[in-house]
């Protein structure tokens, strides 16, 4: 085979040259007619394209066209309806004036008319505010005249009342000095200083030398206090106990510290549970409990009966846990 191939070397690579340069040629070859129908098929459709557009020029130059005369139409039709809108503005302007001249005649016209209302009215109005004017002078005249003479009555009536008063004060003045008067009020301020009076001091009328019993049982009943006596009014009236609705608390009482002490030196032992609500009088608290009463500051040694008082005399009934020594 080597020998072959060293006798036939020269031949063999003018084949291989020959069939390289054939191989070229047909790639060549087939190359050239692909670009060709590549070209062909892209002239085609560049024609296929021209062709269209050369159609859609024609459709629009067309179409323009038939807008143009559209247009044309229709600037034609807005002009005749412009020049018909003009010439019915320009009527309905002259109308339009012609209302409005009539319109100023009218108006002239019932402003002539009103200015001779307005002026006769005027007279009237005038003639009426000159009569409603001496009218009113005269009213006022008379109103004058009557609230003149109502002042006067006013001030006659009123000199007579103080005229009046004034004997009526004085009368009072003299019959109160006529009065006889005595003040008096019950106290118990050895319970504490809540119960230092259980009626505040009152000026009570009397008659002169009249009995301290009718007065205090008056002036007693009077203030919603009703007694326990014993004896009568004319004599022997001792006041045993004064009665009154939640007269007293027993939680309330607080006995101050220095009639604790007259209390502790004469041994006498406080009760308070004795203490009736409705009621206070002997016997209550201690032993020794019960009802004085001073006059002009002095204790008398006789009872309410046998006491006469007299103008200005100071009645003071008290309670006493002592028999009057812390008092």
């Amino acid at each position: 085979m080597k020998d072959w191939f060293d006798k036939n070397k020269k031949n063999v690579l003018i084949f291989l040259a020959l069939f390289t340069v054939l191989s070229v040629f047909l790639i060549f070859n087939i190359y050239n007619n692909t670009n060709k129908n590549a070209d062909i098929k892209d002239n085609v459709l560049v024609q296929e394209e021209k062709e269209k557009q050369v159609k859609t020029d024609l459709k629009e130059d067309s179409v323009e066209k038939q807008e143009k005369i559209e247009r044309e139409e229709k600037k034609e039709k807005n002009k005749e309806e412009e020049e018909k809108e003009n010439d019915k503005k320009n009527s309905e302007e002259k109308e339009k004036e012609e209302k409005k001249e009539n319109k100023s005649k009218e108006e002239r016209k019932e402003k002539e008319e009103s200015k001779d209302k307005e002026d006769k009215e005027d007279k009237e109005i005038k003639e009426k505010e000159d009569k409603e004017k001496i009218e009113k002078e005269d009213k006022e005249k008379r109103e004058r005249e009557q609230k003149e003479k109502r002042e006067k009555e006013e001030k006659e009536k009123r000199e007579k009342e103080e005229k009046e008063k004034k004997e009526k004060e004085e009368k009072r003045l003299a019959e109160q000095r006529r009065k006889k008067y005595v003040t008096i009020s019950l106290e118990a301020d050895v319970l504490g200083s809540r119960y230092r009076y259980l009626i505040y001091p009152q000026r009570v009328e009397i008659r002169e030398n009249q009995r301290a019993s009718e007065v205090v049982d008056r002036f007693l009943r009077q203030n919603g206090y009703y007694p326990s006596i014993s004896g009568s009014i004319q004599s022997g009236y001792y006041l045993a106990r004064v009665n009154r609705g939640g007269l007293i608390n027993r939680s309330s009482i607080h006995i101050p510290g220095r009639v604790q002490k007259i209390l502790k030196a004469r041994k006498l032992v406080t009760r308070l549970n004795r203490t009736r609500s409705g009621s206070l009088g002997e016997f209550d608290i201690t032993k020794e409990s019960g009802w004085m009463y001073s006059v002009n500051g002095v204790y008398p040694n006789v009872g309410f009966s046998q006491k006469y008082l007299k103008n200005g005399d100071v009645v003071r009934i008290r309670f006493t846990l002592a028999l009057g020594n812390d008092i």
